[in-house]
């Protein structure tokens, strides 16, 4: 969900949509207009500013720059970079691409959005309304047949429209602005709240329909004696105040669980209603498989969608270490490896290590940040991670004397190969294999020592262990095409299923390397007898032996490059469809 784009297709008047935006993010998290003029004039210097982008330039603020509310703004917008986007996925198995309001509301279907992935209520009544924001841009313009008017309900609206807030920093215009497109366009709104007194008044002028339960804060109380016109109905004609109140509000206070205080817009008392929650109590719950089966039918897949969204919503020790820096985890990953190289040459001192980390930073900070300063700024902050999270730790010369001054060298640290296990522990879709961990990924060809085991010779465990490397590494190919970075494709390229088939040798028989070139040719045929393998042992010695040697020097490195990538991905789908086939 990107809070900088109305999400409409090629829209000339996005700025339209974001002023709804800056709207919602100050009355969800009561922001002074500073904080929003401060976002208003960073996003209309730089127009087509992506929220990676925006959120690299709110770190990047020097002190002096930085208003009251920078640190909120770095906190809220970097749930919405691009690494966290959620898509939805449509049966069978194929993705429809992001969600987008218009799937709210391009039909007469009801549609829940959860947003329990926060437990901020703040965040979240900014996430709903950023979806309404991009709702009344959108029907502004558009045909009455481009779209349903339906019924919108939302939670804990005293949060957003805070009588407090609005009359000392903001004005009831704003709610006017948020409901009146809306209402005139034909749609409805079901609003709850926990502390009706918080409530705008000029909210209220919008309901005619009021349900209150049991309360006792007193001015909660006068809330909704007032909203609900309880003071004119029981008693009217008694000369004590006191008897004005004997009916309603004391037995308001006393109310059960299910029973509750109805005002209706054609019924001119207030009345009491008793829930039969007995009887949705005891009413049977779909089991989990009818309500797969069902959504399928309609065309959804329940379980490949939670088991995608798991994936994405899970976080790995890069993206927490790294935070809003999680963006450069690749170049990140390039550098250490070189830096691990180096290494056994040579000391690395800090001026080495941050020229050496900016090089590698350089091409995909420089498309994110407007200055060179910037690039460097980002640069210094990353290294300082690196050394606090232990990916760098101190190594000084083992020449040094007691008495010499020395300069401070570094090694690549533990939390490097800890972050490593933990990206490449197996993806939901492949079945978990009890505690095992993932193995390292290897820019260089060099064996590392395996640190889990596997039951020995059983090939679909071994596959679907190695299998999470092998499709990361197809992915780091993709990103390198994407960027145009092919020489860096062509490296990961260059051998990638001999590696694969050694380390799935390794994990197949539970030793530590192969002896021999003849001992992995045996193993071939091995694989090739088992039970529904999708290979013959002329396609695995086709895959082994095309594109082997690769020369960068004499070829188009573009075309090459995308012309391996398509030919590793026969390969990766064949291994797909037999791991699929077999947990079926």
């Amino acid at each position: 969900m990107d809070p900088l784009k109305s999400d409409i297709p090629y829209d000339k008047d996005n700025v339209d949509f974001l002023d709804y935006m800056f709207d919602a993010y100050a009355m969800a998290f009561k922001k002074d207009q500073r904080t929003v003029d401060m976002v208003k004039s960073t996003i209309q210097q730089n127009p087509n500013i992506d929220m990676t982008s925006f959120n690299l330039k709110l770190i990047n603020q020097k002190n002096w720059e930085k208003s009251p509310g920078s640190d909120s703004l770095i906190s809220l917008f970097g749930d919405f970079t691009q690494q966290d986007e959620q898509y939805l996925y449509i049966a069978p198995s194929q993705p429809s691409g992001p969600i987008t309001f218009q799937d709210f509301i391009k039909d007469d279907k009801t549609v829940i959005v959860d947003l329990s992935i926060s437990n901020d209520y703040a965040k979240q009544i900014f996430l709903a309304f950023l979806i309404v924001s991009k709702i009344i841009h959108f029907i502004k313009n558009a045909e009455t047949t481009e779209y349903h008017a339906k019924i919108i309900t939302i939670p804990h609206i005293d949060i957003f429209f805070e009588s407090f807030f609005i009359d000392r920093k903001s004005d009831y215009g704003k709610i006017n602005k948020f409901l009146d497109p809306l209402k005139e366009k034909g749609f409805g709104f079901i609003f709850s709240a926990n502390q009706a007194h918080y409530l705008h008044a000029n909210l209220i002028n919008y309901f005619e329909n009021f349900v209150a339960f049991n309360t006792r804060n007193k001015r909660d109380i006068a809330a909704l004696s007032n909203f609900m016109n309880m003071q004119e109905l029981e008693g009217i004609g008694y000369y004590f105040r006191s008897r004005n109140k004997t009916y309603q509000i004391p037995y308001m206070m006393s109310l059960k669980n299910n029973e509750a205080l109805v005002k209706r817009s054609d019924i001119y008392q207030v009345f009491p209603v008793l829930v039969n929650w007995e009887k949705l109590e005891k009413t049977a719950l779909m089991d989990k498989d009818l309500i797969i089966t069902y959504m399928e039918k309609q065309g959804y897949d329940l379980k490949d969608a939670e088991t995608k969204l798991l994936e994405q919503i899970k976080k790995t020790l890069f993206e927490k270490d790294l935070g809003a820096y999680s963006i450069f985890t690749q170049e990140i990953k390039q550098f250490l490896e070189t830096i691990r190289t180096i290494d056994q040459i040579g000391s690395l001192y800090e001026k080495k290590i941050k020229k050496e980390l900016k090089t590698v930073i350089y091409p995909k900070a420089s498309r994110h940040l407007g200055s060179k300063v910037e690039v460097k700024r980002t640069r210094d902050e990353i290294f300082q991670i690196l050394i606090k999270q232990g990916y760098l730790v101190e190594n000084h010369p083992k020449t040094a004397g007691g008495s010499e001054s020395i300069r401070t060298s570094y090694s690549v640290g533990p939390q490097y190969n800890k972050a490593l296990e933990d990206e490449f522990e197996s993806d939901y879709s492949i079945e978990t294999l009890e505690s095992d961990s993932g193995t390292p990924f290897e820019f260089s060809s060099q064996d590392q020592p395996r640190n889990f085991i596997v039951q020995e010779k059983n090939l679909r465990k071994a596959i679907a262990r190695e299998f999470s490397t092998f499709y990361f590494e197809l992915f780091t190919i993709y990103e390198y095409i994407e960027h145009m970075e092919y020489k860096n494709a062509l490296r990961v390229e260059q051998n990638i299923i001999h590696r694969f088939l050694v380390e799935l040798y390794k994990q197949y028989y539970n030793v530590e390397n192969v002896e021999s070139e003849n001992l992995l040719n045996t193993f071939i045929d091995t694989i090739v007898e088992e039970p529904k393998i999708p290979f013959s042992k002329k396609e695995i010695q086709d895959f082994l032996g095309r594109y082997s040697t690769i020369d960068f020097d004499h070829i188009n490195l573009e075309e090459k490059a995308i012309e391996i990538y398509e030919f590793i991905c026969i390969f990766f789908d064949k291994l797909q469809i037999y791991l699929n086939k077999e947990e079926k």
